[in-house]
């Protein structure tokens, strides 16, 4: 039997409804995935705007700059003790002179010069992280030998050998103990006993011949 005109518009009419609901289905299902995925996406769209903003002519970084810390180690006339290679200044008050010394430095006028005349100066090394550790020396105190009365011998008293070993404010180095003697032109009022060096300076021994310029030797 041949459909009639009637049931093949119906029919028509029923496909199209059909596809109506599918598509507003599927508009439901996109919604609510936009909805789900729309942080997610707002990220992505962050990183890869942030990126592109910066090559655009963004503020560049700001580098902090470190202020250093600087760590008294020793006052004038002292040594400043530290291990490896330090920076070091030396003055007073916002007036320093500063160097670069490795294993210490003696904390003087005749090392730095003098930033402060008439002024009492000190040492300071320049801290952080994993730098040397500073270590404060106190002043040293000589120690002298009293007059020993010689006893009669057939055998010569063998005369000492005095080796020079440094000018005034300067550091005489040796090894062990040596006795060390301080003054200018034949003349040495001022002798001590020291072990591994001695700063030859008025502050150890005393300043025996005033407005001269003296030096030291020992004598081992």
């Amino acid at each position: 039997m041949v459909p009639s005109v009637y049931q093949r518009n119906h029919e028509k009419g029923q496909g199209l409804v059909e596809y109506a609901l599918i598509l507003v289905l599927l508009a439901f299902i996109v919604l609510a995935a936009m909805r789900l995925l729309a942080p997610i996406i707002g990220d992505v769209f962050s990183q890869i705007s942030s990126p592109l903003s910066g090559e655009a002519g963004g503020p560049p970084p700001v580098l902090a700059t470190a202020t250093p810390t600087w760590t008294t180690c020793a006052s004038e006339n002292q040594f400043c003790t530290f291990s490896g290679t330090a920076l070091v200044r030396y003055g007073a008050l916002d007036t320093w002179v500063t160097g670069t010394f490795t294993d210490g430095v003696w904390c003087t006028n005749a090392v730095f010069t003098d930033p402060l005349i008439g002024t009492v100066k000190s040492c300071q090394i320049s801290g952080g992280s994993g730098g040397p550790t500073a270590t404060v020396i106190p002043t040293l105190t000589p120690t002298y030998t009293p007059t020993l009365t010689p006893s009669p011998t057939i055998t010569p008293t063998p005369t000492p050998t005095w080796i020079a070993c440094a000018n005034e404010n300067y550091f005489c180095t040796f090894s062990g103990t040596a006795r060390v003697r301080y003054g200018a032109l034949g003349v040495w009022p001022t002798e001590g006993t020291f072990t591994n060096g001695v700063l030859c300076a008025n502050s150890v021994f005393g300043d025996p011949l005033p407005g001269i310029y003296k030096s030291c030797q020992y004598s081992q």
